[in-house]
């Protein structure tokens, strides 16, 4: 086939689908529109609650921001509009020369194990919904969410076997953000926080433990209307019982899970960082959007929770 014939096909194509004329066929889902393409069910941006309640742009962005649905809920829609929360999972790799200085961060390791030397500084890029970790690997995440409540976070090893591990509270503690574990909707908390002693976690696995191989870790994050009661804020982490995770675990609904398309890799912005470390910086509709935006099916002003799974591919 001649080469000016291939390419005229492909002007055509795409003339056609700026015209609407191939356009997949759109699917309501309750809120937002959802497009089948390629296989994949797409969701603009412009679907979402949790852009919605940004302020509006400063500068309008002229980016088309479309999530891809990696794990769907399943049939029918809930009776009442999705309740979103934003998750990005940072990975804090050595700078180079073409990051920003002034979006570096300092390696506290590095400084304190040589502090006359020049530091080499941190970059935060993004991880996508697929990208698996490697030990040693210090991470950091952001969370946005679409309603005003109390954060927890509680983490479980996970196995190759499917089980999970023994439930520890790490979020709140007196050591990140003071123990104030406040979300306002459209604000960030980034765990940990860019100020704090410990401003990253960083991944740490044993080949077994009681025979069963490690996987990772499973992150569950709850928003909550008020503050949980029953234990007092730790210092470091707090070791759960079976009966605190079962009584947590019934806020436990349907959840879509979406993935920003081509956001992986990308490093923070000016906004997201200043967005980081002032609660009064909101990100506005023009700025970055979360990395991951889980929608559940809970009542607008109900506990909710969501689970962040950490894969590693391997040990080092």
């Amino acid at each position: 086939m001649p080469s000016n014939f291939r390419v005229s096909v492909r002007w055509f194509v795409a003339f056609c689908i700026a015209l609407g004329f191939l356009a997949a066929p759109k699917i309501s889902n309750g809120q937002g529109a959802q497009i089948q393409e390629s296989g994949l069910r797409i969701v603009e941006d412009t679907g979402l609650s949790l852009v919605s309640k940004r302020p509006k742009a400063r500068k309008p962005s002229r980016l088309r921001r479309r999530y891809k649905i990696l794990t769907p809920a399943g049939t029918g829609a809930p009776a009442h509009p999705w309740v979103e929360l934003g998750v990005t999972i940072w990975r804090l790799r050595p700078a180079t020369e073409k990051d920003d200085v002034a979006l570096r961060f300092l390696d506290q390791a590095d400084e304190e194990a040589s502090p006359d030397a020049k530091p080499k500084g941190l970059t935060a890029e993004r991880l996508d919904g697929t990208t698996q970790l490697r030990e040693g690997d210090r991470v950091r995440l952001s969370i946005e969410a679409a309603q005003s409540g109390f954060l927890y976070i509680i983490d479980r090893e996970q196995y190759t076997d499917g089980t999970l591990g023994e439930p520890y509270l790490i979020f709140p503690n007196t050591q990140t953000h003071g123990g104030d574990n406040r979300v306002k909707a459209g604000s960030v908390i980034e765990i940990p926080g860019q100020t704090d002693r410990n401003s990253f976690y960083t991944i740490r696995l044993k080949q077994t433990t009681g025979g069963r191989t490690l996987a990772g870790d499973m992150l569950t994050l709850l928003i909550t209307p008020q503050p949980l009661t029953g234990f007092e804020i730790p210092r470091r982490v707090l070791k759960l019982t079976a009966e605190q995770m079962a009584a947590w675990e019934k806020w436990n609904v349907m959840t879509e899970k979406l993935d920003l398309i081509e956001g992986g890799g990308q490093t923070y912005t000016k906004a997201e960082k200043q967005a980081g470390t002032d609660p009064l910086r909101f990100l506005d509709q023009g700025d970055p959007l979360p990395q991951t935006i889980f929608r559940v099916a809970a009542k607008p002003g109900s506990p909710f929770l969501v689970t962040v799974p950490l894969v590693v591919s391997k040990l080092r």
